[in-house]
């Protein structure tokens, strides 16, 4: 009899479990667990039915989702989702909705990746967002990768950087680089990958504001200076060359480079002279407008002198 009772009641007990069953204390399952089903197809599974509006949500004691998966497929970190995946930073410390744990420190190599983007869904040909952190203002950065064959196999993440934001002890504080290779110099650097700044810029127009609400101490100059100009002028020596390129620390002769004709820094006046060993196109405008004018100057002073 005693027996038959003890049965009964293991009967009624797992009848009772079948519909709810509360667990104080921990749990440990070595098996799957299924929810709306009884056919697990992973290790946690949860089938939501037509009427569940959210099948699976971790709460805080006030029910705010933490994690909320909605019947839509769609996921919410800390909200209701509005998007494929949303993430709320409202009511965070600063405001911050999603923070990423990556990167590298300077000269580190830059392997570890804040963002990789597959092609067609797939982890094949990544491209990738990569990361550069340093204690000190200078060198810090964000990276565009581009994958390309030379980065190796499709699985293999991109190698070839293709832009940079930069930050800098200059003036300018922070910099995008194109084709980076040595440091930014100017608040925008497009290098081609072998020398800093040897890239090419393709614009429709380039715009210089001028305005005289922006400038200050405006003081017009004098036919001394046209002739001061045109001395210069008469001075440029102009050369043809190619460009070096980046070898390790230094830089290396590159003998397929294209020729170019220009002139060289260091033979120029201070005048055209711009920051980072450079020479300011708008400047060397201004010294042939300048020589122009003395020219224009000396030939009026001419024919008045042949007419006589």
């Amino acid at each position: 009899m005693r027996t038959l009772l003890l049965a009964a009641l293991l009967v009624g007990r797992c009848a009772y479990a079948s519909a709810q069953s509360a667990i104080v204390g921990d749990a440990w399952i070595l098996g799957k667990v299924s929810v709306g089903t009884t056919t697990a197809g992973a290790r946690f599974f949860v089938l939501a039915s037509s009427s569940t509006e959210v099948p699976f949500q971790v709460s805080g004691v006030d029910l705010t989702p933490f994690i909320r998966v909605g019947r839509d497929g769609t996921v919410g970190l800390s909200t209701y989702s509005a998007a494929h995946l949303d993430a709320s930073g409202t009511a965070d410390s600063a405001d911050m909705g999603l923070m990423l744990r990556s990167g590298d420190l300077y000269g580190a190599g830059g392997g570890r990746v804040q963002i990789a983007m597959g092609a067609n869904g797939s982890t094949s040909r990544r491209h990738t967002f990569t990361t550069v952190h340093v204690d000190s203002t200078a060198l810090n950065s964000l990276d565009m990768r581009i994958w390309t064959p030379d980065a190796g196999t499709a699985a293999d993440v991109a190698t070839m950087t293709a832009a940079s934001l930069v930050s800098s002890t200059a003036a300018f504080a922070g910099g995008v680089h194109v084709m980076p290779v040595g440091a930014p110099t100017v608040e925008l650097t497009v290098s081609n990958g072998l020398s800093t700044g040897g890239g090419t810029l393709h614009a429709a127009s380039v715009v210089t504001p001028s305005s005289r609400r922006l400038k200050s101490d405006v003081s017009y100059l004098a036919p001394t200076d046209e002739e001061a100009a045109l001395a210069r002028v008469r001075g440029l020596r102009h050369a043809s060359f190619r460009y070096m390129k980046r070898k390790g620390a230094g830089y290396a002769r590159d003998g397929r480079g294209p020729v170019r004709r220009g002139l060289i820094y260091e033979e120029a006046p201070d005048a055209i002279k711009g920051p980072a060993e450079s020479l300011s196109l708008q400047q060397r405008l201004v010294e042939s407008e300048l020589a122009f004018k003395a020219l224009a100057r000396k030939l009026e002073a001419l024919e008045r002198e042949a007419a006589r």
